[in-house]
């Protein structure tokens, strides 16, 4: 399976630790389907972890690159990278 390696709107990489601006109208995605929510307003988040996307094969569905940041409540959210841009 081949990854696809997580990049901005821009095409600049991201890695853990960077600042990173969530635009308003960004689909976030919670860890249950009841958090799912469209950003209302723009966020500024720090990175917490990056996961890459990966090319689709027989057995396997293709994903998209994420990102994850700590929300409020200590809830893991999660959103595309292809939708975030790196301060």
């Amino acid at each position: 399976m081949a990854t696809i390696p997580a990049v901005d709107r821009n095409g600049l990489a991201i890695t853990i630790g960077m600042a990173i601006r969530i635009p308003r109208g960004t689909h976030i995605r919670g860890p249950f389907p009841g958090l799912d929510k469209v950003a209302g307003r723009t966020y500024v988040v720090t990175v917490s972890s990056v996961s890459p996307g990966y090319e689709a094969t027989r057995t396997c569905p293709a994903y998209a690159p994420e990102v994850r940041w700590a929300g409020s409540g200590s809830y893991w959210l999660r959103a595309a990278a292809a939708d975030i841009e790196v301060l």
